[in-house]
């Protein structure tokens, strides 16, 4: 498990401690450019398409998307993000952005000015670093969902997308374990879940439901528990390596 930080920063220093070893200045630093955030609530977008950020969000807590809309209309939620992530990281170095950070949840978010943030990355290098390896992860992450889209069942990625995120929410201390069962919360509508697998509202449903009765799964409105989460990952095709960059040190 992720070693705990308290204050609004402690999730956001939670998962850089997980990159990289922050020295105790970093994190006062931080501490202090996150001292103050803003509530918001679910289907809110903090930054659209076309925007040009001069801050860095930081998700204190909540749930939050990166997606695009096509000309349709229809939103294609290309990853998901929950507390202690940077999602718009890139707009340091990336003037336009090219897709949407919307809530999912009620989200508390912190703003970092790009200036500051900048500033930081030249007094401690390691914090560099952090941000890299984040990146690498979301790459790694981007490609398995790109094979998730292409070459696994309407089933299988909605396992695949479940055995994901709960290795990564049990990593930082958000699930429970009982032997190989797995229990957590994820606080998505069945609608956010086909727009992150590329599936229907309709095919979700069915593919709950066969979850549910093979009981692999088992479900209590947002509460889930994989029963037993070697099966369900070997039904799925999951295998973590790909998150490894995220996984706390022993």
């Amino acid at each position: 498990m992720a070693p705990h930080f308290n204050g609004p920063a402690g999730t956001f220093l939670q998962r850089l401690n997980v990159l990289a070893d922050l020295p105790a200045d970093l994190s006062s630093a931080i501490h202090d450019l996150v001292a103050t955030s803003r509530s918001l609530g679910a289907n809110h977008d903090i930054v659209l398409q076309g925007d040009q950020p001069s801050q860095c969000c930081v998700i204190l807590e909540g749930w939050v998307s990166r997606n695009k809309v096509g000309a349709a209309g229809k939103r294609q939620i290309t990853s998901l993000h929950f507390s202690g992530a940077t999602p718009d990281i890139q707009s340091l170095l990336h003037p336009v952005m090219d897709h949407n950070i919307t809530t999912l949840t009620n989200t508390e978010v912190g703003f970092i000015p790009h200036f500051h943030m900048r500033s930081l990355m030249e007094r401690f290098p390691v914090l560099k670093e952090a941000f890299w390896k984040d990146t690498l992860l979301e790459l790694a992450i981007a490609r398995e969902w790109e094979v998730n889209l292409g070459a696994r069942s309407a089933v299988e990625r909605t396992a695949h997308l479940f055995c994901e995120m709960a290795t990564r929410l049990e990593w930082f201390g958000r699930a429970t374990r009982s032997g190989s069962a797995l229990r957590f919360e994820l606080p998505l509508t069945q609608i956010q879940l086909g727009e992150a697998t590329g599936l229907s509202s309709v095919h979700i449903n069915r593919s709950m439901r066969t979850l549910r009765n093979s009981g692999m799964i088992e479900q209590s409105r947002h509460w889930f528990t994989i029963s037993d989460l070697p099966k369900l990952a070997a039904f799925a095709d999951f295998n973590p390596d790909y998150l490894l960059a995220e996984r706390p040190r022993d």
